[in-house]
């Protein structure tokens, strides 16, 4: 399939007024006609409006087995696309993508904006296909460079036509737009990627994150950055890695995504193992505006229940009062415990490896973690494979 597609090599390199690349054929001329019937016919669009655009947008998954193109998208296309980006902005990619599709109709557009982000869940690179039959330049939908956010400053315009493509590394000066369709239907493939600035973990996650509207992936990242998240150690490691990794356990085992917010707060205030980043308690209330106040509240009481106390009260399975390590007293509900359970795990599953435990005590942990009645039947099978991959890269002689 890889050797059908001219991929970016007819493509020109271009540095001003930032560096991209453009060119006139991605796709074989059989394959772009199936790409289309597909984007017309088969695609479910929802659309998505904010202050400067408004488009519809589809996500795909091309691992579906249900997926009807794979003889065109799949793992080895997304390799050999990453593989053409690091000759072109030589630099690395991790294992993560994504995969969508935009659509335009009458009246439709995007405003100048960069794209910019220091956040995981925006990518740093993009690469746009389009497909556009019988496109005239009456139509619109161009894609317009900018020198600088001044709408004036106009550099260069491209036009969307059909088996073109268009990409580009993201930065502050990536200033760009989209012209207002008219009397047509412009459609695009995009694809993100990640260099490797950004681990697979934490771009996974701050995607996972940012598709609750209810917080913000970007204020949550700068915080913790600010916090010196990155700065502290924290079992050879620095605890920012430790905060996102905890998170991805849970991701992997399935939990829910309060719960993983939680995951990355689990120790701002300190904990009775760690003080960590020990942000003050008093400014609880800016962490709920970060992750609201379920997530919140759950990082809390990690941070302030004694672990030999959290055991026994996790034992009890029952509501009951707790003597927190700041001298108040909290009533925590069966529910409370057992999120509080299932985020033990994650931190205990993250830190075996680079603490030493030995395969005695990992299987005397996941052996606890098993046999409490707080623990949901559905997280079972997730932390039992969880576990398989720690105990593999665990000196099997310990």
């Amino acid at each position: 399939m890889i050797k059908n597609h001219q991929l970016l090599q007819n493509k020109t390199v271009h540095t001003s007024p930032f560096k991209y690349f453009f060119g006139p054929s991605f796709f074989s001329p059989m394959e772009c006609s199936k790409i289309l019937e597909w984007l017309e016919r088969d695609v479910s669009w929802k659309l998505h409006t904010e202050y400067f655009f408004d488009q519809y947008e589809a996500a795909i998954d091309y691992r579906d087995p249900t997926f009807p193109l794979k003889d065109i998208f799949n793992d080895d296309w997304i390799w050999a696309i990453k593989k053409e980006l690091t000759e072109i902005y030589n630099c690395q990619f991790n294992n993560f993508s994504l995969f969508g599709c935009h659509k335009f109709i009458d009246a439709q557009g995007v405003g100048i904006h960069n794209d910019d982000s220091t956040c995981p869940s925006y990518e740093t690179h993009r690469l746009v296909i389009y497909f556009n039959e019988s496109y005239h330049d009456s139509n619109g939908g161009n894609l317009v460079l900018f020198g600088s956010k001044d709408k004036r400053d106009i550099r260069k315009i491209i036009r969307p036509l059909s088996n073109s493509y268009f990409g580009f590394a993201v930065s502050n000066t990536s200033y760009h737009a989209v012209t207002t369709i008219n009397n047509h239907v412009r459609y695009s493939l995009n694809l993100s990627f990640w260099d490797d600035r950004y681990s697979n973990n934490e771009v996974e996650l701050f995607d996972r994150i940012s598709c609750d509207k209810t917080v913000s992936s970007e204020k949550i990242y700068k915080f913790l950055i600010q916090c010196g998240a990155k700065d502290v150690k924290h079992s050879s490691s620095d605890v920012y890695s430790h905060l996102v990794n905890t998170a991805c356990v849970l991701l992997n085992i399935g939990s829910e995504d309060y719960l993983m917010l939680a995951a990355l707060f689990h120790s701002i205030y300190g904990t009775s193992c760690a003080e960590a980043l020990a942000y003050p308690v008093e400014k609880r209330d800016e962490i709920v505006s970060l992750i609201g106040p379920k997530a919140e509240e759950i990082a809390y009481l990690y941070c302030m229940i004694e672990r030999k106390k959290l055991y026994r009260l996790i034992s009890d399975a029952k509501n009951q009062p707790v003597l927190l390590r700041n001298g108040l007293e909290s009533i925590v509900s069966i529910n409370t415990l057992a999120d509080l359970l299932l985020l033990d795990v994650a931190n205990s599953i993250e830190q075996y490896e680079r603490i030493g435990n030995t395969q005695s005590e990992i299987n005397d942990d996941l052996e606890f973690y098993l046999r409490q009645r707080l623990l949901n039947e559905k997280y079972k099978k997730g932390i039992i494979d969880e576990y398989s991959k720690v105990k593999s890269t665990t000196d099997v002689s310990n």
